[in-house]
């Protein structure tokens, strides 16, 4: 996966802050019951930068037998992050690919390593609207939330993403993937994350809507034919929800009274 400019620098920064962090000398893993003796060793023993998916995977799925240190994040961080970049998912899903993240206080973090999240969150969702097709980000904002980010920063980007397609999969999220204004990913059904994430997107709705609505009717005014040419039922019944989509972004009430399961 190529890498934009501007993320090739996000990464670069990140190897270039965090790179006097040790490895640990004991990584928070179950061992031998989640990580294999094998793998535990060769953690601690391969350079970062050659750190594999399948390694990253197994740290992040582990169960954690002590308190979450700091510095062991810090010290993977920059070869995660690359991972994430470049399309890769060290987790069972994209959601959980940053929780361990969550597990420790990024207040006691230098305002530049925080930073470093900022703009990788930022980046991340500006990127992946950038695709000129329908795009679900749905996992991204719940696996930055559990990252400990603030989801409010990444929907203004969202907003603030130039395009036909990054409008329509806003739209799409806001509306199709929040029956009654609540989101119904599988990982934040238990409280309090999903009345968390619930409470930030219906804050931020209220905020923005005006800013919406300018940007939804725009794009109803110049709806591009949906990627792959052919019309199918499937496209044809996608093109219909995006501009429904789109014009509840218009009126933006629909967002959150109406029942769309009835």
């Amino acid at each position: 996966m190529q890498l934009s400019p501007a993320m090739q620098n996000i990464i670069a920064h990140a190897w270039e802050i965090f790179h006097f962090y040790p490895a640990p000398q004991q990584f928070n893993i179950c061992v031998p019951c989640c990580v294999s003796e094998e793998t535990a060793q060769a953690l601690r023993q391969t350079p970062l930068r050659q750190l594999t998916v399948e390694m990253i995977y197994e740290w992040n799925s582990s169960a954690r037998p002590f308190e979450q240190q700091n510095d062991e994040i810090r010290y993977l961080l920059p070869r995660l992050l690359e991972l994430l970049a470049h399309g890769h998912c060290p987790a069972i899903n994209e959601e959980l690919c940053l929780k361990r993240i969550g597990a420790i206080s990024l207040g006691s973090w230098w305002p530049e390593e925080r930073g470093v999240l900022t703009d990788f969150s930022r980046q991340y969702i500006h990127d992946l609207l950038l695709t000129p097709t329908l795009i679900n980000f749905e996992s991204a904002l719940v696996m930055f939330h559990f990252a400990g980010l603030s989801i409010t920063v990444l929907l203004d980007e969202a907003l603030n993403t130039p395009g036909y397609w990054a409008i329509a999969s806003l739209a799409y999220f806001l509306y199709i993937k929040r029956p009654n204004g609540e989101l119904r990913n599988a990982f934040i059904l238990r409280k309090p994350d999903g009345e968390v994430i619930t409470q930030q997107i219906n804050a931020w709705i209220a905020q923005s809507c005006h800013s919406l609505a300018e940007r939804a009717a725009a794009a109803i005014e110049c709806s591009p034919s949906l990627p792959g040419g052919e019309r199918t039922e499937y496209s044809v019944n996608l093109s219909y929800l995006i501009d429904e989509s789109l014009c509840a972004l218009v009126d933006y009430q629909l967002l959150w009274t109406m029942d769309r399961n009835e």
